[in-house]
């Protein structure tokens, strides 16, 4: 809905049921969204982002989980985290106004700290 994608690529997605993963740290690139990955389904977005949580640094610092009208995955993604990081600290909160827009509904934000 945001313009970031083709109406047409937009509704094949939906469709698929094809959920994309992104990012605005990538390197040399930020503040910009960048695609990571996509995932099929709501069932294979928590293992993606996981990994993806690994693979950007992730070791057990807090975590704060923004959804838009989707608290069920943000509560299924806290319960992955503290499964594989017992005891971490995961915050889950609604979006505001902006991040609603880039997140869209069923979006999820994740934002996590990691070390330098």
């Amino acid at each position: 809905n945001n313009g970031r994608v083709p109406v047409a690529v937009a509704k094949l997605a939906g469709v698929l049921s094809i959920r994309l993963i992104a990012t605005a740290f990538a390197p040399g690139k930020e503040g910009t969204i960048t695609p990571m990955g996509t995932a099929r389904g709501e069932k294979r977005v928590i293992p993606e982002l996981m990994k993806q949580l690994q693979n950007r640094g992730y070791k057990g610092g807090k975590v704060r989980l923004t959804h838009c009208d989707n608290s069920a995955l943000a509560e299924r993604m806290k319960e992955a985290i503290l499964e594989k990081y017992p005891g971490v600290r995961v915050d889950i909160n609604p979006t505001g106004m902006l991040c609603s827009f880039y997140a869209e509904r069923g979006g999820l934000l994740v934002a996590f700290e990691c070390e330098k």
